[in-house]
């Protein structure tokens, strides 16, 4: 059950309080149309208005209304009795049936809330009032109640109280408690609580306690249960939410299963604004294996920032396990369980505006699965950016020279890193320092230039060897400009195509020479100078109502000076046409045959790779929505996709859907020579999705090896809206996910659900 609106409060008390003083001088009773209101007046209106002084009784009889700021009443009549300070808004008959029939049900309206009941009452010097069959609906959910009291400030009594979020006077589904006291901003404690499917009782529970509190508070999970092939049946999220604080939170979480025993986690974040924040996740499992023995697992992980000093950040991070399939065991997140590396690192970040920045590193990776462990003891390194040798006079920032755009910049580090395997370990100790020099000037207003000059040293001591120096400095210089080619062909909507050019060429010079130790006597000198050369192209297309970039083709190549030998030519080509199709190729030839001979008109392909696909739908209008986004079970989103162990096709997936139909189609064929042998990757995806009927919709989607002509994965989706319940089946025809998947569930509340699975589909 949801939360449940204020029904009486501040808002009715002072609206009726104003009632009260009718007539008064800021009060006007008129009949005909709405008006304007001014700030703390009170409107009302009636077909009759009623004065009755020897009783002591206003009557506001036939579309009695009152309005207040946000507040509204109405109702057929409305009777106010000021010497026992009694309203009493109700509905009349309605004399062209015979009076079997009431009109005028009372209505009370604060914002967007809207509250009804067949009778209204309240007791201004009690504060207490009562409604007779109330019926209101908040967010997504409707409430009703056959009598509902108020018996203190912020606490309500509730008969007979119901709850659905079908919208239909015989709803296909409700729950139902005889009584039920709400506590506003905090809880509602409802005995019995019977979940009805149409009229018939499926769930009875003695009774129930949950929190309607807005503000982040203390409270316990909904658990979540269901069942799989691997654990059984289980009991997850067992647990309660501690928010002690505004700074800090922590969630202690139980899974129960069936098959494969238990595990206890525990997560908290903490958050000081300006001054640090963080959090750290544990678990623990103890597991049943298939031989009936026990074994434990745990995992660790940590996460801190703290601002130091203004300008200085430190940085902690970590993931610990006792073993490497721990997450394949328990995780659905896809990221979780395909990363194989734990990394861990501590980091100390001092940065000074205008100069630079340093920054001190201890890290430690560990590969999963070769054991391999890669550390740095310590990192340290400092960097200042690219500054200009040369400024321009204050005040004088528009006359600047060519010197301006000289820059320089200075990069430079200690390292001591480690590497460990099941046999060998390996230490390297590196101190370097590299200073660099850039510029731009453009020639003739159409050639750009980039001179670059570096200049580095290298100081490396290896483990049982002794230490060495390099010394090293390049010379760069590119030139660049581009060209644009302009055509008019005037053929149906087309207006123009453009064709930009850009070419580039970059000359590098680099020499590098080894010492041993401080030694001045080189052991080793050596240089290269090479050539690159690269061209890029951009086509682009217009037509009566747009503009777009219809292709783009990049190749690039280089050669060498000193070896005198081309290198291979890359080549790239990206086609979009529009929104329907896309083609994408890479590919990378070699200019010399197998002998080492020039062929530099028909260079040997070394890879290849196309992807083209195809994407066509259609769109009807929005099927029914949900305020916010629910994520199937044993789902995660990372990154903004929806992972987990059962596929479901994007137009199937929980939350808004569109109606209508798409169908995609995509390609992709690879090709890799080394030597002799080469590699072959020849694939097709597919999938289409429409609607059977204004209620049903169908999935398919497959895979297929071109190459081993093979179906390596198909499955069948079939979705069916059950207006405020939903049913879903998934079958794997094929592939490791052989099996099928059956749910029906609610759905605002996806946790009420009857599933089926069998396979690998439903883990």
């Amino acid at each position: 059950m949801k939360k449940i609106p204020k029904l009486f409060g501040s808002s009715l008390l002072i609206l009726l309080f104003f009632l009260a003083f009718v007539p008064s001088g800021k009060s006007r009773a008129e009949d005909g149309p709405r008006m304007i209101v001014p700030p703390d007046s009170v409107w009302y209106a009636a077909e009759v208005i009623d004065y009755r002084l020897d009783e002591n009784t206003v009557i506001l009889l036939g579309n009695a209304r009152v309005r207040y700021k946000e507040m509204e009443l109405e109702a057929g009549k409305i009777t106010y009795q000021p010497d026992k300070e009694l309203v009493f808004a109700e509905g009349i008959p309605d004399t062209t049936d015979d009076g079997r029939k009431i009109t005028g049900i009372p209505v009370f309206r604060d914002g967007e809330e809207q509250f009804t009941g067949v009778q209204m009452s309240y007791n201004l010097s009690t504060g207490r009032g009562t409604v007779i069959q109330g019926r209101t609906r908040y967010e997504e959910g409707f409430y009703s109640g056959s009598r509902i009291r108020k018996v203190e400030e912020e606490t309500f009594m509730v008969k007979s109280a119901t709850y659905t979020t079908c919208e239909l006077k015989d709803p296909h589904y409700h729950f139902h408690s005889h009584r039920m006291k709400i506590i506003f901003n905090d809880k509602v404690i409802a005995r019995p609580v019977i979940f009805y499917l149409r009229d018939v009782p499926l769930v009875w529970l003695p009774f129930f306690i949950f929190s309607i509190r807005k503000d982040r508070h203390s409270g316990f999970l909904i658990p979540r249960y269901g069942s799989n092939s691997i654990d059984g049946r289980y009991l997850y999220d067992l647990g309660y939410y501690l928010a002690p604080g505004d700074y800090w939170d922590a969630t202690f979480r139980g899974r129960l299963r069936e098959k494969t025993g238990w595990m206890i986690q525990i997560s908290s974040r903490y958050h000081l604004r300006g001054r640090f924040r963080g959090h750290f996740d544990g678990s623990f499992e103890k597991r049943r294996i298939d031989s009936g023995n026990r074994r434990t697992g745990w995992e660790l992980g940590v996460g801190h920032i703290q601002d130091i000093a203004g300008d200085m950040t430190l940085r902690a991070s970590g993931r610990f396990r006792s073993d490497r399939d721990f997450s394949l065991r328990n995780s659905t997140n896809l990221y979780e369980r395909l990363n194989r590396t734990l990394r861990s690192h501590l980091s100390l970040n001092k940065n000074w505006r205008g100069f630079g920045s340093l920054n001190l590193t201890l890290s430690h990776n560990k590969n999963l699965d070769t054991g391999e462990t890669s550390m740095y003891l310590p990192k340290v390194s400092f960097r200042k950016p690219r500054t200009p040798v040369f400024r321009p006079l204050p005040g004088k920032s528009g006359a600047r020279k060519w010197y301006h755009s000289i820059y320089y910049s200075l990069n430079s580090g200690f390292s001591n890193y480690r590497t460990q395997s099941r046999h060998t370990v390996n230490e390297r100790v590196r101190l370097d320092g590299r200073l660099g020099v850039s510029g731009s000037q453009k020639l003739f207003g159409w050639l750009n230039l980039g001179p670059s000059l570096d200049l580095g040293s290298v100081w490396t001591k290896d483990r049982g060897k002794d230490p060495f120096r390099t010394d090293s400095y390049g010379v760069t210089l590119s030139a660049n400009t581009t060209l644009y080619g302009l055509f008019r062909p005037e053929i149906g909507s087309l207006r123009a195509v453009r064709h930009v050019l850009s070419p580039r060429i970059i000359y590098t010079f680099r020499f590098q020479s080894q010492q041993d130790g401080w030694s001045s006597q080189p052991r080793n000198r050596t240089s290269s100078q090479r050539l690159g050369l690269s061209v890029g192209n951009i086509f682009q297309i217009k037509t009566r109502r747009r503009k777009f970039d219809l292709a783009t083709l990049d190749l690039s190549t280089g050669y060498d000076l000193k070896l005198h030998r081309f290198s291979d030519l890359n080549t790239t080509l990206r086609i979009r046409p529009g929104k329907v199709v896309n083609l994408t190729l890479y590919s990378s030839h070699n200019f010399y045959d197998s002998d080492g001979k020039l062929r530099l008109l028909s260079p040997d392909l070394k890879s290849l790779s196309v992807v083209t696909s195809l994407r066509l739908s259609g769109e009807g209008p929005k099927m029914a929505e949900r305020a916010e986004k629910k994520i199937p079970e044993g789902f995660e989103e990372t990154a903004g996709y929806v992972t987990g162990r059962v596929e479901y096709p994007q137009q199937s997936s929980y939350g808004t859907r569109i109606r209508g139909w798409s169908l995609g189609l995509s390609h992709r064929y690879s090709l890799t020579r080394i030597g002799l042998s080469s590699s072959e990757i020849n694939w097709i995806k597919g999938n289409l999705s429409f609607d059977l009927t204004r209620k049903w919709h169908f999935d398919y989607w497959f895979n297929y090896d071109l190459t081993g002509r093979k179906m390596t994965s198909q499955q069948i989706g079939l979705y069916r809206d059950l207006h405020c319940w939903e049913a879903r089946a998934v079958w794997a025809l094929s592939g490791y996910r052989r099996g099928y998947y059956i749910r029906l569930n609610i759905k605002a509340l996806p946790e009420i659900k009857i599933e089926k699975r069998k396979g690998v589909i439903g883990l």
